[in-house]
């Protein structure tokens, strides 16, 4: 996400303030797991430049962008 538009980011902020301004989840959710799956559906290791956020590797993450 941070590779995205700082605009886009902006608006991705203001969405998750609302939903946690809309929504109590401390009852049902304490922790958040993101695992990855491979095109075969089966789950995988997340790849090093998606899971180093702090020293993004901007050459890999590029050949994402559609």
């Amino acid at each position: 996400m941070h590779e995205m538009p700082t605009e886009w980011q902006d608006k991705m902020a203001a969405l998750l303030y609302e939903y946690d301004e809309t929504f109590d989840t401390s009852s049902v959710c304490h922790s958040v797991v993101v695992s990855a799956k491979d095109k075969n559906n089966r789950f995988m290791k997340m790849p090093g430049y998606i899971l180093n956020y702090r020293r993004p590797d901007h050459e890999e993450i590029y050949k994402l962008k559609l």
